[in-house]
């Protein structure tokens, strides 16, 4: 049962990579446009720190207001990014293709986060001796 707790994740993440890849090389063929060399590529990575950000502002009770500000610029980027893809394709490859990129950008983020994370946690435990 433990071996199950490694492989299921490593096969989502597989098969995320995989299906990631396929849709870039569609949208590259077809449509003439990149997954992450693209602007609304930039366009998901700044809803998605706008959205981080309205749910760690959330977290104080001065901040509610503020963090429906950071909740509206989440939405209203990530509907823009959405709507630039679907002019450019298809409505439904338009949407998937959205989705996708903020999957892949979860997977740039997450990693930037933690490498972060670690180097601080490091400092403080090498000025703690």
């Amino acid at each position: 049962m433990e071996a199950l707790a490694v492989i299921i994740p490593i096969a989502i993440v597989a098969g995320t990579i995989f299906v990631i890849m396929k849709v870039a090389r569609q949208a590259s063929e077809q449509y003439g446009f990149g997954m992450i060399r693209n602007w609304t590529f930039a366009l998901v990575l700044l809803s998605l720190i706008s959205g981080f950000s309205g749910w760690v502002v959330s977290f104080d009770p001065q901040g509610q207001a503020s963090s429906l500000i950071f909740v509206a610029v989440w939405l209203g980027l990530g509907g823009w990014a959405a709507y630039i893809n679907v002019q450019r394709s298809t409505p439904k490859f338009g949407i998937m293709f959205t989705v996708l990129q903020y999957v892949a950008a979860i997977g740039v983020i997450a990693p930037i986060i933690l490498f972060f994370t670690h180097q601080r946690s490091m400092n403080v435990m090498r000025n703690m001796g």
